[in-house]
Order: structure tokens, then C-alpha cells, then sequence
């Protein structure tokens, strides 16, 4: 007898005419029960704490839910090992059912980060120390990724992060995972070094146009594309690179077109290592600090992004901070989205060269309120399914 799986989290993911509020650092929170000395320099980092203080674990899921309302939380499994997953996605389940009563009334990510994440010189944010990166071949790193990903399926995950991914090529091979698990849904999120290019110094637009070329996108696979662990000075710059290349993709049905939303969570500010935090950024013209998130918001909701929380240094009274910024602006971002006049003469959807035929092709769907209404809402929710990968 086949088992089968019912959607859990009752919202869509992927629609541009969404928007959810993530929570922010986990590592940040944490510290508030748990203390920094509990994980600090350990191999896991935060993600021991899921067998050793699983309290504390599941009180940093509630302030993000009880005291910002959150949409979607993140799981501890950042660094975390195979063994633990399950329980971290447990512990998650547990906060949102003593938060609000209601089974799965917010989202669960699952938090992966990058291979360079479980290695001691922080290679994730940069190539400084001359190795080839990934040092894995495409087969090996697949491995690796598959045994996490199986364990965040079973478990029963809404969707998989892919974050703080410090090059293309890293991406990719998660993509070709995604592409061949029954049911899985991700977004791919990169650490940029500033307003151009990834942390190995690749382009940004490179990387969203290969991950916009590649076939988990075009059976909506990957809901979102994103930017985490990055100064918020820099993420306006890098978003307005993606819309360049996040043009109307044929996709297969009657409505004929999709443009993928985006992920931001920025960091606080800058770390301070004299300090051990995250302090005001002096060189960002809005002041950094949470001011530097609070003032962008807006305009990144104008840019397309749909997901918004926090990096490192971002605790729960910010992300409140931030879903109040998202609730003032939220019914002005999407009467753009769905408005046909600023929809066609946007400056960014001219650098996209549509032909007057596409122009009125967009046209007549929307006067017949198809355009606003269907593809959007099409997204085929995440199912809890044990996920086995095909080989």
C-alpha cells in the first residue's frame, strides 16, 4: 500500500504574491538561553545543542514565533550532523505547537550550509587561503549533500535552504540533488563579498542566470533565489543585478510565463572581533545597524523579494522590527506587482527588451484577470515524504 502525504504548512511557497517573514540568526538567539559559551568553536557550532540543550533549541523557535508572529523558522542544522537532523526538525515541530495551538501553522526550513561550513578556516566567506573549492568532485559533494537532504525529507521540511553558498558550482550540484528527489522544494541563497559578486568572486548575475538555466527551476523545484550573511548595504545593488536576468521564462502551461521571487536575509551590520558582535556599519549611508535593514525593506519587496529575515547579529525583536516595515508597505509592493501600467513601464522589465507583441500578450491576460491570480498560486505545495533520491 503506497502511503501518501499531505500538505502540512497551508500557505503557498514560491508566489510572488506572498510574502513571509523568516526568522533571523539562530546563533544570535540562541545566546539568550543557552549562552555563547555553549557552542562557540565547537565543530557543530549551534547544531550540538539539538541533543545537549534541546530546551534551549526550542525556545529560540518560540521567540521568533510568539514574539514576531514568524511565517517560516529555520531549523538547527546549519553544521549539523546527519544524526541530528530529524531531531532539530522535531524540535521545531515541537515550538510551533506550544506557540500557537495549530500543527505546522508556521513553516519549517531546513538549514543547510555549504561544505566549506564544516571546515575550521571559515572558507565559506572567502578564498583567501588558495584552496580549490570545492575541494570535492561533483560526485563526492553529491554524496554528501544526499545523506542530509534524505534526513531533512523524512523529517518533513517545507522547503531546504541551500545558504550562505560561497560559489556557483556548489549550487549547481545541490540543484542536480533537488532536480531528482520526489517532492522537495528549495531556494538557493549566496554570501556576497559586496554588491557584485559572490564570496569567491564570481558574478551574482552569473549566478542566477545559471541557476535560472537549470531544470529544477522549470518544474518548480527552486521557489526562491536569495542573499544571506551579506551587509544589507549591498543587497539593493545585487538584487537589481537579478532582475536583469530574471526574465519571463516559457513555462509549460496556458499562462505561459513565471519570474522567480527572491530570499533576503541580510546580517546586522558588521562583526566586531574586538567585541565578539555585530556593530553600526560606518560606511553604510543609512547608518547600518538595524536602521540598515529597517530603511531597505521596502525596496527590496519592490525588487521582487518575497522572504525577508535576518543573518548573524539579527535576534527576534529586530525581525519584529521587520515584519512591521513588511505589514506597512505590503499592500503597496503588491498593487505594483499586479498593476499592468507599472508592471510594463518598470524600468526593470524594459531592460528585458519584450517585444510589443509579449507587451500585449501580458496585456489581455491581465484584463481578463487570469495574469494575477493563476501561475502565481500554481506552486505545488511541499508534501511530507520520505524524499528518497533517485540514483
Amino acid at each position: 500500500m503506497t502511503d501518501i502525504f499531505y500538505p502540512v504548512y497551508p500557505r503557498v511557497l514560491g508566489s510572488r504574491n506572498e510574502i513571509f517573514i523568516l526568522d533571523g540568526g539562530f546563533s544570535t538567539q540562541i545566546q539568550q538561553h543557552a549562552g555563547k559559551d555553549s557552542f562557540e568553536g565547537r565543530p557543530q557550532w549551534t547544531s550540538e545543542l539539538n541533543t545537549e540543550n534541546p530546551e534551549a533549541v526550542k525556545r529560540s523557535h518560540m521567540d521568533y514565533l510568539s514574539n514576531c508572529s514568524g511565517d517560516l523558522i529555520s531549523s538547527n542544522t546549519y553544521q549539523a550532523a546527519s544524526s541530528s537532523i530529524e531531531k532539530a526538525v522535531e524540535l521545531c515541530d515541537e515550538a510551533i505547537l506550544e506557540a500557537s495551538h495549530v500543527p505546522r501553522k508556521a513553516g519549517i526550513v531546513g538549514s543547510l550550509g555549504p561544505y566549506a561550513a564544516f571546515q575550521p578556516s571559515g572558507s565559506e566567506y572567502n578564498s583567501s587561503d588558495g584552496m580549490s573549492y570545492p575541494p570535492l568532485a561533483d560526485e563526492e559533494l553529491k554524496e554528501w549533500y544526499k545523506d542530509r537532504i534524505r534526513h531533512l525529507m523524512i523529517a518533513g521540511v517545507d522547503v531546504i535552504a541551500f545558504e550562505t553558498m560561497p560559489c556557483i558550482k556548489e549550487a549547481l550540484v545541490a540543484l542536480d540533488i533537488i532536480d531528482n528527489v520526489i517532492n522537495a522544494k528549495c531556494w538557493i541563497s549566496f554570501q556576497c563579498r559586496d554588491g557584485k559578486h559572490l564570496a569567491y568572486g564570481e558574478s551574482f548575475k552569473d549566478a542566477v542566470e545559471r541557476l535560472l538555466n537549470h531544470p529544477a527551476f522549470v518544474k518548480r523545484k527552486l521557489l526562491y533565489i536569495g542573499i544571506n550573511c551579506t551587509s544589507p548595504k549591498y543587497i539593493s545593488s545585487l538584487l537589481k543585478l537579478a532582475e536583469r536576468v530574471n526574465k519571463k521564462m516559457n513555462f509549460p502551461d496556458k499562462y505561459g510565463y513565471w519570474r522567480i521571487p527572491y530570499v533576503v536575509y541580510p546580517n546586522r551590520g558588521v562583526y566586531c572581533k574586538e567585541k565578539c558582535c555585530y556593530v553600526l556599519d560606518k560606511d553604510d549611508p543609512l547608518g547600518g545597524g538595524d536602521e540598515g535593514i529597517l530603511k531597505r525593506c521596502h525596496e527590496w519587496m519592490l525588487l521582487g523579494t518575497r522572504v525577508i529575515g535576518g543573518c548573524c547579529g539579527v535576534d527576534a525583536n529586530l525581525i519584529k522590527e521587520i515584519r512591521n516595515q513588511v505589514s506597512e508597505h505590503l499592500f503597496d509592493v503588491l498593487d505594483k506587482e499586479n498593476d499592468i501600467d507599472y508592471f510594463i513601464d518598470h524600468e526593470v522589465i524594459e531592460s528585458r527588451l519584450l517585444k510589443p507583441v509579449e507587451k500585449d500578450k501580458i496585456e489581455r491576460r491581465t484584463k481578463t484577470n487570469d495574469f494575477t491570480d493563476s501561475l502565481w498560486n500554481m506552486c505545488e505545495m511541499p508534501y511530507k515524504n520520505p524524499g528518497w533520491v533517485n540514483e
